[in-house]
């Protein structure tokens, strides 16, 4: 390999901003300007210390103490023209402004994607402004030169993502995979054990085979190995939907998943277990109606074990309930009832703001914990379109997924909607969003189902500015049940996995640094 194709320069940058912040926004290119020094404080390191039982007049370390992180600071430099450019209207706006330092050598340099990597500045706010040398009267005789502008920038933070790519990852389950959990916090090595990372440990669940029950997996090893737990939670023709887990008071990790098909006379309920399969789980039931279940893969989720949610189809798709548990998931709360549709999936920011949607454009938002709350009008093009997943930043920034493939996003409460960018793979017809898992404003990950005539295509896809463009990774065989990748464990920036349909055996999907 050549050493300019290992080591890039500044000639390789191609800089973009979004005049009116992250989502699905036009990305303005920026030509003739410079990006300076980009900085970040990541911490100043104190020692502690403590008298050497050795020896008198001597210490040693007891501790080294890393404080916070610091702003970050760049400036930017553009020659001013007649008109004002789109870095000049975004500062006059006087708000935070996304900056992309997109590197790559081939293309054009007002293309976004492909690229090799992207430095992202989420929320760059000026703090200073100058310009340099507006006139003079050239006294001396000299040459004239061309009047610049200097924006000097203080951001919260900063990150790269890399160009990616995807494995496929060996499983024995020949069902469809229809949820996955990242069960793994990351820790450095120290006093708790071993260095971990995120979906180092993860779960996944499936759906029942003819004659035998759905079987719930788990990796250890960040994806490479998945093995079948022990015992399983539901009896054959009972369907494992979704599925999350969380920590116990005393540091046990326990797995919840839940029923997704109706049983006779029997109420919707989840089973758990802390021992990763290795007994009998333990059933709890969710509700009284005997037709209800959970319909789809974003039907439980978890802020922690003393806030996990779960939404409900009540039979036949007519209507849904929400409900709580406080106690890691033993008991339940109806905290909606009664909704219009059946619902799909629920998430919440915290534990006081969070949103459930379901099928018909059905979304409904709480700001206390789910004890009151509030219909939204959805966007009037997917007024009979099914929603299938969504993710919450605030009360008022939120992005919903549909059966038909869109993602909307709306940043006031849902007054006004925006429909993002739908990713585009030539020769493919997009069907399906079935999941989105989000790391930050910039970063969403998403789980599509594609169609080529009588087949159907698993797809993940990521987007790095808040859904205005996207990148995909499309599943290389064709998926026998025609139901695509069903869904995503947002694992960091640059790295998830997805689960979905099957393909002789189904498939896990991983995508990572290429």
């Amino acid at each position: 390999m050549a050493l300019n194709d290992q080591y890039l320069n500044d000639d390789l940058g191609s800089l973009f901003i979004q005049v009116d912040g992250i989502g699905p926004q036009d990305l303005s290119w920026l030509g003739c300007h410079d990006l300076g020094d980009v900085s970040k404080p990541l911490g100043d390191v104190e020692r502690q210390y403590c008298p050497d039982p050795a020896a008198r007049g001597r210490w040693i370390v007891s501790s080294r103490l890393q404080g916070p992180e610091g702003e970050v600071t760049f400036d930017m430099e553009l020659a001013i023209g007649r008109l004002a450019d789109a870095l000049e209207l975004a500062v006059a706006k006087k708000c935070a402004i996304p900056v992309y330092d997109v590197f790559y050598a081939c293309g054009g340099r007002t293309t976004f994607s492909p690229f090799w990597r992207v430095l992202v500045i989420p929320d760059a706010l000026a703090t200073s402004m100058s310009v340099n040398s507006p006139s003079s009267r050239h006294a001396d005789g000299s040459i004239p030169t061309q009047i610049t502008e200097t924006f000097s920038f203080s951001a919260q933070d900063l990150f790269w993502a890399y160009e990616l790519g995807y494995a496929r990852k060996t499983i024995v389950e020949v069902e469809n995979l229809l949820d996955i959990a990242n069960c793994s916090s990351p820790s450095c090595a120290g006093v708790c054990g071993g260095a971990v990372e995120s979906c180092d440990v993860m779960v996944a669940s499936a759906t029942a085979g003819a004659a035998a029950p759905p079987e719930i997996y788990r990796t250890t090893d960040g994806g490479q190995t998945w093995v079948a737990m022990a015992f399983q939670p539901f009896l054959a023709t009972e369907d494992a939907s979704s599925i999350v887990c969380f920590e116990l008071d005393d540091g046990t990790v326990r797995v919840l998943t839940s029923i997704g098909v109706t049983t006779v006379a029997t109420p919707a309920f989840v089973a758990y277990t802390d021992d990763i399969g290795a007994t009998a789980w333990v059933q709890s039931q969710v509700g009284t109606v005997d037709t209800e279940f959970f319909p789809w893969n974003g039907c439980l989720f978890a802020l922690n074990g003393r806030n996990v949610w779960a939404c409900t189809d009540t039979g036949g798709g007519l209507a849904g309930n929400v409900y709580k548990s406080s106690d890691f998931g033993v008991t339940w709360t109806l905290m909606l009832g009664g909704t219009g549709d059946a619902l799909n999936c629920v998430r919440f920011v915290n534990d006081r703001v969070g949103m459930v949607v379901g099928d018909q454009n059905e979304i409904w938002l709480t700001v206390n914990g789910g004890a009151d709350w509030v219909t939204v009008t959805g966007p009037a093009a997917q007024a009979a379109v099914d929603c299938k997943t969504c993710v919450i930043f605030s009360s008022m920034r939120f992005y919903v997924g549909y059966s038909d493939g869109e993602i909307w996003m709306t940043a006031d409460g849902g007054t006004t909607w925006t429909m993002c960018p739908s990713p585009i793979i030539a020769g493919y017809t997009l069907t399906a969003c079935n999941d989105m898992g989000a790391i930050n404003e910039n970063v969403i990950w998403a789980a599509y189902c594609f169609n080529v005539a009588a087949d159907e295509y698993g797809v993940m896809a990521r987007t790095i500015t808040g859904g205005e463009q996207w990148e995909t990774w499309v599943a290389n065989t064709a998926c026998t049940a025609g139901v695509g990748i069903n869904a995503v464990a947002a694992c960091d920036v640059n790295h998830a996995f997805g689960v979905g349909c099957v393909e002789t055996t189904a498939w896990v999907m991983e995508v990572a640094a290429a």
